[in-house]
């Protein structure tokens, strides 16, 4: 008799922060958060940042530095409780000092890449923004 699988196996990347990255800037950098895409993939994206300012606010954009099949469109980011469509390059601006911001989405590749995410302060009114470890990117190829 044949067995059944648990499963289906699939690829999992994973970036994460383990220590606190500071941005004293309103120009986008890296966050340190990037992952390395397949091309002809398929790929569920979860990402989720962790962050503090003090009364700046964050700025962020995920990057892909390859080809996508199906457009910049990707997902959607949920930040208390509201929901926002983004896709690649779309930038997030939040005046909120302390925040989490989750994005979720689906990524179909037409050539390889680097998936990341840029951030920085929102405004340059009071002190640095940061993202705190426990922040991470994932994606897995479906």
């Amino acid at each position: 008799m044949p067995s059944l699988s648990s499963g289906i196996s699939s690829r999992k990347l994973t970036s994460y922060l383990s220590t606190t990255r500071t941005e004293t800037g309103t120009t986008l950098k890296a966050s340190g958060l990037e992952i390395f895409l397949d091309s002809n993939s398929t790929y569920v994206i979860d990402a989720k940042l962790l962050t503090t300012s003090s009364g700046d606010g964050i700025k962020w954009a995920p990057y892909y530095s390859g080809t996508l099949a199906l457009g910049n469109t990707c997902g959607f980011s949920v930040d208390a409780g509201a929901e926002h469509t983004l896709g690649i390059e779309d930038e997030v601006t939040d005046a909120t000092n302390n925040a989490i911001w989750h994005w979720q989405g689906l990524l179909r590749t037409s050539s390889s890449g680097r998936l990341y995410i840029l951030f920085a302060k929102n405004t340059d009114v009071g002190g640095d923004t940061s993202l705190i470890p426990g922040t991470y990117l994932t994606a897995v190829q479906v």
